[in-house]
Formats: C-alpha cells, structure tokens, sequence
C-alpha cells in the first residue's frame, strides 16, 4: 500500500466516525446527556485510530475539531430550543 493510499484509507476511517457522530448529535439534539456519550464515544474510537496510525496526527486534529465544534452547536442548539420552550411556556 502506498502512502498516499495509506493517507487516504485513514481519512475515510476518521471521516466514517465522525459521520456517526455527526449523525447521533442530530437525531439527539435534544439530549444533553446523549450528545456527552457521543462525544465520549468518538474520543475513544480517535484514541483507537490514533494508536493504529500514530503518523496521522494532522488528519486526527482535523477530525477531534470538527468533532469538539460539533458538539458545541448541538449544546446551543439544545439550549436555544429550551429557551424557546421556556419562554412559551412563560406566555
């Protein structure tokens, strides 16, 4: 295997967990404590990732931002939907 192919498969490994994580922080947005087990779900699995293919640490960075900015939109997205809530419930 060549290493631009290397490169490649690695990518498309970290880019496959990050679409599940993507994918459960949208079906659970709602969920606080869900989107926590996510995140603690695709940490592991990068760490996993990281220790088979310890050369990948730019492709890894990549992939634990968008995992960590992610994160941070479905907690707004939870909050700002309970602030919605609240204030229906207020009127």
């Amino acid at each position: 295997m060549t290493e631009h192919s290397l490169d490649y498969e690695v990518e498309r490994e970290y880019e496959r967990v990050y679409q599940l994580f993507d994918e459960r922080c949208c079906l659970d947005w709602a969920d606080i404590v869900k989107i926590r087990r996510a995140l603690r779900s695709v940490r592991a699995n990068f760490a996993y990732l990281k220790k088979q293919y310890p050369q990948m640490k730019l492709i890894l960075k990549k992939y634990e931002n968008k995992a960590n900015v992610r994160f941070e939109d479905a907690l707004n997205a939870g909050r700002e939907q309970g602030l919605r809530y609240i204030k229906n419930c207020e009127q």
